[in-house]
């Protein structure tokens, strides 16, 4: 990762805009051909927010780092001190309406923007933070900006998405945009709509589904498998002789319990059109929902060990270091090793 960008001073004529920004902390690069990172489940964020939170979780990216928000100029540069008498506010949104509002992704005016926030019918605001600051007493948020950036890492949501929108799996969005003393949206500096996330509430935590599954995890890790299909995986020939199918399987892939498992299963299956189709009846998949978890058990990673060597041929030999899930312990070499086989501290 390169260094940050040096903050400059506001020009007031230049065109500025509000950007959603995290320094991911995954130790693996993402590059699914990477023979170093290949068994890493640790992959670099391909956005901000997470698909999913549990109530009262703070507003962090997947990879645990600190989400923000940064005034930058038509370059991308980030902004020092923008405008003296401005603030950030920011606003949960209906995504379902907003996706309809904004299919394409354009700007939006100030009124089509108001019809997206979801105004809450309790007195429970939508979001919260830990300290008072920053909280009106109508519970709106504001942020202060400094040195062009204003974190949001100590923001909760209060409330779950199912519970408050209709539909499945309905969405939220974070819009935060700015606004001068009077509270009045400042429209010429452009707002940040985040990416849509899901609020679920803490009674499925055991049901979040892995990133990058482990072969080692239950089954239940995958997308769409859930209590009904698990049960159904504890012994596929019977669940196909109570639907008068015949389901030609070994032994060790009557009972799947592993993601490892469900992986072979898949790979059968690509030999076996007629299997495929007798596995996604029994376990009640579309051909899409099929397609997704047939792509999440391919994507899952085998336990990774194994330590690696540094060679540095100048000096004949190098460092060995220690490895978690396929991640390299890189601040903590373990050994200097020779390449006549011998190590040293």
């Amino acid at each position: 990762m390169g260094p940050a960008a040096e903050p400059v001073p506001m020009v007031p004529q230049q065109n500025l805009r509000l950007v959603l920004r995290h320094d991911c902390l995954s130790s693996g690069c993402g590059d699914n051909g990477c023979t170093l990172c290949q068994y890493n489940p640790s992959r670099i964020c391909k956005r901000n927010l997470k698909q999913k939170y549990l109530i009262d979780d703070h507003l962090r990216a997947k990879c645990g780092a600190g989400l923000r928000v940064e005034v930058v100029d038509e370059n991308g540069q980030c902004m020092v001190d923008p405008l003296p008498d401005m603030e950030l506010e920011v606003h949960v949104l209906n995504g379902e309406k907003y996706k309809e509002v904004c299919p394409d992704n354009t700007l939006l005016n100030s009124m089509q923007l108001r019809s997206c926030i979801i105004q809450p019918n309790h007195k429970k605001p939508l979001l919260k933070r830990e300290s008072a600051m920053g909280v009106s007493d109508e519970a709106r948020i504001f942020l202060p900006v400094e040195n062009g950036q204003a974190p949001l890492s100590d923001l909760q949501c209060t409330t779950s998405s199912e519970a408050l929108l209709a539909g499945k799996a309905p969405t939220f969005r974070l819009l935060v945009w700015a606004i001068d003393r009077t509270s009045n949206h400042l429209s010429h500096i452009t707002y940040v709509v985040s990416e849509s996330f899901v609020v679920a509430t803490k009674r499925v935590k055991h049901a979040i589904k892995s990133d990058i599954p482990s072969i080692s995890d239950h089954v239940s890790k995958l997308v769409h498998i859930g209590k009904a299909t698990v049960d159904k995986l504890q012994d596929l020939r019977q669940a196909g002789a109570e639907e008068n199918m015949d389901v030609d399987l070994p032994e060790h892939l009557n009972r799947v319990e592993k993601v490892g498992q469900f992986r072979e299963l898949v790979e059968r299956t690509e030999q076996s059109s007629d299997l495929k189709h007798k596995l996604r009846h029994l376990l009640k998949l579309s051909p899409e929902k099929w397609e997704e978890v047939t792509q999440h058990a391919l994507s899952a990673v085998v336990p990774d060990f194994r330590p690696r060597v540094w060679w540095a041929p100048s000096i004949g030999g190098g460092l060995l270091f220690a490895c978690k899930n396929g991640a390299v312990m890189a601040d903590h070499p373990l050994a200097f090793v020779h390449k006549d086989g011998q190590s040293g501290a």
